[in-house]
């Protein structure tokens, strides 16, 4: 422990204590006007902590296969494959070697890759599978009923809507 000067005008002296293994040799006390406490100062030498590095965003990578069309995913293949007659000549694997390389760069070519970063919060525990499946109904009645006007696709959105929302409501009081 190293000795200080007294920080106090009647003289009491002040501990201190540092809890790191650490020695602060150049505690400096200097009087204050306004007080009977003394001024300390001091430095301590800090051990440098890395800081934890934090962990990378997760990427979800996906295609959109909602906009190929089969008729030019089936041309887009046809095109890139030999004639049938030759190609039927091929050996078993270099025939489906070529084949998935014809479907691979189809997929690049009509839908490709996209990236979209990962939902950081994780989606409510009293949402279940049955709760989405039923909001994906409603959700196709919405459209459905948004695109053609009609009474019949209302009626059928509020006979959804009324039946999700019960689920819903039930769902929430059971978890809570």
């Amino acid at each position: 422990m190293a000795e200080s000067p007294s920080t106090h005008k009647a003289g009491n002296q002040l501990d201190l204590v540092f809890t790191r293994n650490c020695a602060s040799p150049n505690i400096t006390v200097s009087p204050l006007h306004v007080s009977d406490h003394c001024f300390q100062s001091f430095s301590l030498p800090l051990p440098s902590v890395p800081k934890p590095s934090s962990p990378a965003p997760t990427v979800l990578v996906r295609r959109n296969l909602r906009s190929l069309s089969p008729a030019a995913l089936s041309a887009t293949v046809l095109s890139s494959l030999p004639p049938t007659d030759a190609f039927s000549q091929l050996p078993a694997e270099v025939a489906s070697s070529t084949l998935l390389s014809s479907l691979s760069s189809s997929f690049d070519l009509l839908c490709p890759l996209s990236a979209k970063p990962a939902r950081l919060q994780p989606p409510a525990p009293w949402l279940t599978n049955s709760i989405r499946a039923n909001r994906l109904k409603l959700r196709a009645a919405e459209r459905k009923w948004r695109k053609s006007k009609s009474p019949g696709a209302l009626s059928d959105f509020h006979t959804l809507l009324a039946s999700f929302s019960t689920n819903l409501s039930s769902a929430k009081s059971a978890f809570f």
